[in-house]
């Protein structure tokens, strides 16, 4: 839905690296998502897939925990980190294997990469019953770029939008999915 409020905007958003039309708003405010009231234009860096994915990338990189990232899927307009404590025993052995080498480059990985289906609906309390239930499963270590590119790409493919995409930071373990809200 994301998209049509872009498409009915007076202004078009423009990529604040690049200039094309940008399709996430990066890192905005808590209070700007999380609130009832939307404001006439919410903070954050309107970014386009590619450059989110660089942006996501270069965030990540800086992550000193652990965290299951979600596949982008049809679902909340948010794509946010969320700080868990109540990991079941699946999400647990995966964090278990962190950290370790990047599947993809080699250098240090502290994602795992858990796939969803093309046409999932998945909404944020989803994820992890559906990781512990066996329905989604743990798949590749990632380091923070790697994990950039591939949610940029992920976005991509799938043709999805998020009004609010914020980053894994400090060193809680957790995990990166599409969300109601920012935390």
């Amino acid at each position: 839905m994301a998209w049509i409020a872009e498409i009915l905007r007076k202004t078009h958003r423009e990529c604040a690296v690049c200039r094309l039309a940008p399709i996430h708003l990066y890192d905005p405010d808590e209070q700007d998502i999380t609130s009832l009231e939307v404001p006439a234009e919410p903070t954050g860096t309107p970014l386009c897939h590619v450059c989110l994915g660089a942006r996501l990338g270069k965030d990540l990189s800086e992550y000193q925990g652990r965290c299951l990232v979600f596949e982008p899927a049809l679902g909340p307009e948010t794509y946010v980190f969320r700080a868990e404590s109540a990991f079941g025993a699946a999400s647990r052995a995966a964090l278990d294997r962190l950290p370790s080498p990047c599947d993809e480059c080699r250098a240090p990985g502290r994602f795992i990469w858990v796939a969803a289906p093309d046409d999932a609906s998945m909404w944020e309390a989803d994820w992890l019953p559906a990781l512990e239930s066996g329905e989604l499963t743990a798949g590749p270590v990632l380091c923070g770029r790697c994990t950039g590119a591939r949610v940029a790409r992920s976005l991509e493919e799938r043709g999805l939008t998020f009004e609010a995409v914020t980053p894994a930071r400090g060193s809680a373990d957790g995990c990166l999915c599409a969300a109601e809200t920012a935390p």
